[in-house]
Parts: structure tokens; C-alpha cells; sequence
């Protein structure tokens, strides 16, 4: 026998067959939000933001679904979506319960699997790590800062929470030297961070700054940029991850901006006050928080603030309870789905030379009632006994209940 290992190849293809199949799922609900968009393109911002939160939250919810212990198992894919899990199931596929050793060495893709596997998670962990590392540095600007807690600034807080709609008993508000433009992170204990500058901006400046630092709180933007990073870590291979994540953060900002028009500010007033706050050297790695403005969108902003054309709104209860019931109607059944060949795809799998071909095939077939049949018969005739016995084993574990491996 072979020494253990932490990761057999058979686990590592596993673990790769998974992040494969979870990334076919995961790409229905962003097709889903890109047919969307087609209908809402003339929409508010803000129910543009509510459905990408959805789409987002909806990629967490079907990678936790992986560790469900019931699955069921959509037998969609076709030849070409296929080929990938074939070959990884084939490695997969040893000595089944029963039979003896036969010695045969273990296949020679073993190494690339572990190397796709090890390439997975290292992307997972250097994109969280980058988010960390932003929050941390946050936390020291924070401490660094000077905090403005007096009467005049709490009641300024105030007078920009009253206009927006949103408590601030537990906003902390703050300047500092580190930062160029106003930030604004945390979920239960919110900071809003000011340039040092700004502590000789006008009044009315302020209120609109203040105003739109606190619509990220009220529609906790910030939490939702933090589920966004996270998306995008478990899902960093997938271009549509981060095509939600920068519609996402585009559309929370015109959202901001469209409370902040809504409350009473001049339009001409408050683009000449985002024009002036993009400073040159303006940090963008701030992925914890969000930055009133940001390197590369204010012209995107700016053109939409000054668009007569438009539709400035906050978008409803009603829309925001619709979007999630369509959400959780179809992100649900995803979750716990496990994609598998086609019957066809099975059957055409029984023509294989490789026994382990055969072997993986003969399991999934097993586990359908249209085709227990073809197990059967593998189990009587195939030429091969590793074959054969996995044909009986898939076949007992059917009667028991669904197979459990390979």
C-alpha cells in the first residue's frame, strides 16, 4: 500500500470535480443577472444594486452548498461540459470494495490535479489576504485619526442621517492625514473617515459628503463589498464573479448618489464637489470600505449625476422583496444540485477501452432508474472484474440508498 498522504489523488480530483462543478452552477445565476440587466438597464440604481447583492449572495449560498449532506443530481451536461469531470472521476477510481489490489500505479495526472487544487486555493488565499491586509490598514487609519465627537460634528451627523433615513448613534466619525477621500467601512459599528481637508470644507459640502457616506451605511454597502471580495475569492477563476462585483460597486455608488439628489442637494452643487475630491494620489486598495470616490469611475458618475434622462429613485419594499423571493426560488434547487453527464454521455462511456472509464460511468448509471439496467449487465458482462465489482457495488448502494462513491 502506498504511505497516506493528507490529500490522495482521489480526494484532490474530488475536490477539483467539485470546484468545477460548483462553477458550472454558480455561472446560472450570473446569467441570470445579465438577462436582468437587459430588462432594467433604464431602471434606478439602486434596484440594479439589490439585484447584484442578490447574484452575489446567491454565488455564497450555492459554494456552501456543496457541504449539504443531501444532494440531487441534474444529469444536464453535455459531452463537452462533460469531458472535465470524466477525467477527473477516472482518477478517482481504484480498487473497489471487494476486490484485491491489483498494483496498478497511480495515474500520471495525479500530480497536475494536486497542482490545480493547490493553484485553487492559493488564489483564494491571496485574495483574501489582499482584503485583509486592507482592513488592517484601515483599522491603524482609524487609530491614527482624530476623532470628531464633539456637539457641532455629532449634530452635523445627525442632520445628514435625518435627511438620508438612518440612525447614527452608532456612526464614528473621524479625520485623517492617510486618507485623501472620505471612506467608510464597518457593519455593526460603522467609521466614516474624512480627509484632513475636510475639516475646512463648507458646511454644505460637508452635509453632502456626510449624506453619502451615510446611504453606504443605511443599504450596509459595506458588508456587501466584504460578501463581494469573498465571492470573488472562492470564485477568482470565474469572470462573471468579477463582473458582479464591479457592477455591484458602481451601482451602490450611483445609488448613494441618487439619496443624496433625493435629500435636497443641488445636482450642479454636488458634482462640482465630487469633481473636487479626487485627489491625484488616491488610494484603491481600499477593498473593505467604501471611497466616496474612486480612480476610474468619477467620469462614469459625474455623467450620470448631470443625465437629465435618468430615472433618480430608491427603489421600493416590494422590489426588494421580489428580487430575493426570485433569488431563493432559484438559487435554492442550485445549492444542493450535483451536475452529472447525460444518459447518453453515460452509455456512450460503456464503448471505453479504459476500464476506469467504464467503472465511473457504471456508477452514475446505476444511481439512474432509466438505466440501472446497463449496470446490470456491466456487473454480469463487462470483460473486467474491476468493473464488474464497481457495477455490483453501485448497484447495492442504490437499493440502500445513492451511492456515496466514487
Amino acid at each position: 500500500m502506498p504511505p497516506a498522504t493528507f490529500f490522495t489523488p482521489a480526494d484532490s480530483a474530488r475536490a477539483v470535480g467539485d470546484v468545477y462543478g460548483v462553477s458550472l452552477v454558480a455561472t446560472l445565476p450570473m446569467l441570470a443577472a445579465l438577462v436582468a440587466l437587459l430588462f432594467l438597464r433604464q431602471s434606478s440604481a439602486g434596484t440594479r444594486a439589490i439585484m447584484w447583492r442578490c447574484a452575489l449572495a446567491g454565488l455564497l449560498a450555492i459554494y456552501a452548498g456543496r457541504f449539504v449532506p443531501w444532494q440531487w443530481m441534474a444529469w444536464v451536461l453535455p459531452e463537452l461540459l462533460a469531458r472535465p469531470l470524466v477525467a477527473l472521476g477516472t482518477i478517482q477510481i481504484d480498487v473497489p470494495p471487494g476486490l484485491a489490489g491489483s498494483g496498478e500505479p497511480q495515474p500520471r495526472a495525479s500530480g497536475a490535479i494536486r497542482g490545480l487544487l493547490a493553484l485553487y486555493w492559493t488564489g483564494v488565499a491571496l485574495i483574501l489576504l489582499r482584503t485583509l491586509v486592507a482592513r488592517g490598514r484601515l483599522v491603524l487609519d482609524r487609530r491614527r485619526a482624530t476623532m470628531l465627537a464633539g456637539p457641532r460634528w455629532q449634530a452635523r451627523v445627525r442632520e445628514a442621517g435625518d435627511a438620508i433615513g438612518v440612525a447614527t448613534a452608532r456612526v464614528r466619525l473621524a479625520a485623517s492625514r492617510n486618507v485623501s477621500v472620505p471612506v467608510t467601512w464597518g457593519v455593526w459599528r460603522p467609521v466614516i473617515l474624512l480627509p484632513a481637508q475636510a475639516l475646512r470644507w463648507p458646511d454644505d459640502r460637508l452635509q453632502a459628503v456626510l449624506r453619502h457616506e451615510l446611504a453606504h451605511v443605511r443599504a450596509r454597502d459595506a458588508a456587501m463589498r466584504l460578501t463581494a471580495r469573498l465571492a470573488c475569492a472562492l470564485f477568482w477563476f470565474h469572470p462573471g464573479a468579477w463582473w458582479l462585483a464591479r457592477r455591484l460597486e458602481a451601482d451602490v455608488e450611483e445609488a448613494s448618489d441618487d439619496r443624496v439628489l433625493l435629500s435636497g442637494i443641488r445636482v450642479s452643487d454636488y458634482a462640482e464637489w465630487l469633481g473636487a475630491s479626487a485627489a491625484p494620489g488616491a488610494r484603491d486598495d481600499l477593498h473593505a470600505a467604501m471611497a466616496l470616490v474612486r480612480p476610474g469611475n468619477l467620469r462614469a458618475r459625474l455623467a450620470a449625476i448631470t443625465d437629465p434622462r435618468r430615472h433618480v429613485a430608491v427603489p421600493g419594499r416590494h422590489v426588494v422583496v421580489c428580487t430575493v423571493a426570485l433569488t431563493v426560488a432559484m438559487v435554492g434547487p442550485l445549492a444542493t444540485a450535483r451536475l452529472a453527464p447525460t444518459r447518453e454521455v453515460l452509455t456512450s462511456l460503456m464503448k471505453e477501452a479504459r476500464w476506469e472509464s467504464r467503472a465511473w460511468a457504471v456508477v452514475r448509471l446505476a444511481q439512474r432508474a432509466d438505466s440501472v439496467d446497463v449496470a446490470r449487465s456491466a456487473a454480469r458482462l463487462d470483460p473486467d472484474p474491476a468493473v464488474r465489482a464497481w457495477a455490483r457495488y453501485a448497484l447495492a448502494r442504490g437499493e440502500a440508498g445513492p451511492a456515496a462513491h466514487p
